[in-house]
């Protein structure tokens, strides 16, 4: 977890970025193209989401001043 963890985060897939990406690129947009998820989350979630997908400890901590 990264600091605290109390951080809003909005995940997204790989699949629907590079989905995106493929898009962007065939349709020849230009300019800022935002991919977020409509639904975000703390990062204290998000690190709990993923070691219990993974069946890992959720235990690693990045202190807050190191992101500073």
């Amino acid at each position: 977890m990264i600091g605290d963890g109390k951080q809003w985060v909005s995940w997204i897939h790989i699949d629907d970025v590079t989905s995106v990406i493929d898009y962007i690129i065939q349709n020849k947009i230009f300019g800022p193209v935002n991919l977020t998820s409509p639904n975000p989350i703390t990062n204290a979630n998000m690190s709990s989401t993923i070691a219990q997908t993974l069946g890992k400890p959720n235990y690693l901590h990045v202190p807050k001043f190191s992101i500073d």
